[in-house]
């Protein structure tokens, strides 16, 4: 459940015996370690000689009761910055050099493809497997055609490209290759594509061959950062050779968040994660976010932050935590120390999150994201692969929490941006879904031809003053706050209006600025103005948490009191509400918020933290509970409300 991914100062006996004594101090704070590779390429027999200090060292873990994986440090290397690393093996092998679609050539990267940089990881691998027998074998991030500093994208080595136009019968040259993926027929980017997944396919083959030639028991795991769709949108080709027998491969989705000055980004990263998390295959039961500290400073990230992005992640619906918190000796260990002891303190909490996970799905709306088949990129940049709304919009930040894990949303999340992304195919399944969207995005489709499906038309509106009216009396306008915001658009036709936009010095109305629209069977909530700002009034707040009710007959959960919470909810396969973590993001205390949950799973309720375990007293009105949560008494807090 708590994994430690440990630097390999960790090879020392002494310093791996000391982090055992703290662990034993502190209860449940970590139940394995993932001892790693050489980082680099050092020569096999550098890699020996780290492999069985490493077994040693792993041994004393085991003997008290701690489980040991490995990771593999790099394959096909991260970049230029592994310079300063033992690079001794690069010439000795001969490895292969990685070749960018731009004819860039990585120094401290390789071809997947090459033979002798397969048979040097296997070999690798090979050894420290040997010496450790780990329970799960843990390939880093690296193992991906893209983000190879100085290479963008590869490999197009002459191998590479002899290699493709032989299996296609072309005469592609590189530049050729290049322009026909990007701005060619979509058959040449679907044949590069697979092209590239079955290399690195098959070199994942390898490795887990080699792992189980010394380890027959292991696990094998993938560490991954999906950031765009250039290589087909999901890491199934490696899950798939992962799988062995009845061994099902792990997850660890990744982004590197390594500080928390910024809280916002803690929890931007979750939903980061679930694009990589909703595209994994059903049989991948096991997946732990990144949770990152690099260099693991006192400076860095707190260890409350750390604590924090736990829970959030556990949120997000993960059914385990791994931490790189303690990679690096720059610190007296009594700083690690606080971290394990928070980690003891909250551990129950977390595993009551991870019961409800592993019975639950994602209850937040759902952000669709565009594919790779649609755009054409001139820049012969890749652009194709781009994904819109990776961070997920403002609504998270105004109490409604996004993922790209769609298969329960309340409602779909619709950026305008995205719907250049999308082919008519992807488009028109969303005719039959509850969506909420904003105008620009009707203008688009209407350009796009659908003008049919659509029951309204769009227009903007051009005015040096304007302001919307709110229900309750209230106006708002967020001309003051941005000259970058959209330009406001009305809604025209048939529609049930939720706000009217008006000039601000002679009142003359422009027209309805939010509406509820009906497309089909399914109702779709439109805003012409002040949807992606997360600068609003209570009122404007208000009226897009109405607009989102209405298109999807009640949300799962959101937080009635005006305060800077977002509610992240899980739910089971029949849409009962099993969970609401309830999550505190600003500076400032709270004090007592009134929950509304859709469809409880039951009527009693129970307050969840690491600090406390409280009931509630629910009130219930037909389908819907209101509970009133006690006091977050901190600005960045987080707990759960669960139902039974």
């Amino acid at each position: 459940m708590i994994e430690h991914r440990l630097g390999t100062h960790f090879n020392n006996s002494k310093i791996s015996s000391d982090f055992v004594d703290a662990i034993l101090r502190h209860p449940k704070s970590c139940d394995t370690v993932w001892f790693t590779t050489e980082y680099g390429f050092p020569l096999l027999k550098t890699h020996a000689e780290k492999a069985r200090a490493a077994g040693r060292a792993a041994q004393i873990f085991r003997e008290n009761g701690i489980g040991v994986s490995l990771q593999i440090a790099n394959t096909i290397g991260h970049g230029e910055y592994m310079k300063a690393e033992d690079n001794a093996a690069i010439q000795e092998m001969g490895l292969k050099k990685l070749i960018g679609s731009d004819g860039i050539q990585a120094d401290y990267a390789f071809c997947w493809n090459g033979e002798k940089l397969r048979r040097y990881t296997a070999e690798t691998v090979k050894l420290y497997a040997a010496a450790i027998r780990p329970d799960v074998v843990w390939i880093d991030d690296d193992l991906r055609p893209t983000n190879h500093f100085p290479v963008s994208v590869g490999c197009f080595c002459p191998d590479c490209m002899r290699a493709f136009n032989r299996q296609y019968n072309t005469a592609f040259t590189r530049e050729e290759l290049v322009q026909a993926v990007n701005m060619g027929d979509v058959e040449w980017r679907e044949r590069w594509i697979s092209f590239i997944r079955k290399g690195i396919a098959d070199f994942a083959a390898l490795i887990v061959e080699a792992v189980h030639s010394v380890s027959p028991s292991t696990q094998m795991a993938l560490q991954f950062g999906l950031a765009d769709n250039i290589a087909g949108g999901d890491e199934r080709h490696i899950f798939d050779v992962l799988r062995s027998g009845s061994h099902f491969p792990a997850s660890r989705a990744g982004e590197g968040t390594y500080h928390d000055k910024n809280p916002l980004d803690l929890l931007g990263k979750q939903i980061f994660l679930s694009y990589g998390n909703a595209r994994l295959p059903q049989y991948v039961r096991y997946r732990v976010p990144e949770i990152e500290n690099l260099p693991d400073v006192v400076y860095g990230k707190s260890n409350y932050g750390t604590v924090l992005e736990g829970t959030l992640g556990l949120a997000y619906g993960h059914t385990g935590l791994s931490f790189a918190t303690v990679m690096t000796p720059y610190e007296d260990f009594s700083f690690h120390e606080e971290l394990l002891s928070q980690f003891s303190r909250i551990r129950k909490y977390w595993e009551h999150l991870i019961q409800v996970n592993l019975i639950t799905f994602s209850g937040c709306a759902g952000i669709i994201s565009g594919g790779y088949r649609r755009i054409k990129d001139k820049t012969c940049r890749f652009g194709y692969g781009k994904i819109y709304g990776m961070h997920g919009t403002s609504l998270t930040r105004l109490g409604i929490a996004e993922s790209f894990e769609t298969q329960h949303a309340p409602f779909l999340v619709l950026l305008h941006d995205v719907i250049d992304t999308l082919t008519d195919e992807e488009i028109r399944p969303l005719f039959s879904q509850p969506v909420l969207t904003d105008a620009i995005a009707i203008e688009k489709l209407i350009d796009r031809g659908f003008k049919n499906l659509l029951p309204v038309t769009v227009r903007p509106v051009s005015s040096l003053s304007y302001r919307e009216k709110l229900s309750g009396g209230r106006s708002w306008t967020e001309s003051f706050f941005s000259c970058e915001n959209e330009q406001p658009y009305v809604i025209e036709g048939d529609c049930v209006p939720f706000g009217e936009l008006y000039d601000g010095k002679c009142s003359v109305s422009f027209g309805i600025s939010a509406a509820q629209i009906s497309v089909g069977k399914a109702r779709w909530g439109v805003l012409g103005y002040s949807l992606w700002d997360d600068i609003v009034s209570g009122a404007k707040r208000d009226q897009i948490i109405a607009v989102a009710d209405s298109v999807c007959n009640g949300l799962y959960a959101y937080i009635a009191t005006h305060a800077q919470v977002t509610c992240v909810p899980r739910v089971s396969a029949e849409g009962k509400v099993v969970s609401v973590t309830v999550i505190n993001i600003s500076i400032s205390p709270t004090g007592n918020l009134e929950l509304i949950i859709k469809n409880p799973a039951g009527n009693r309720a129970v307050f969840e933290n690491a600090e406390e375990i409280k009931e509630l007293t629910p009130r219930i009105h037909g389908e819907r509970m209101i509970v009133t949560l006690p006091p977050f008494i901190r600005g960045w807090d987080a707990g759960t409300v669960f139902l039974s």
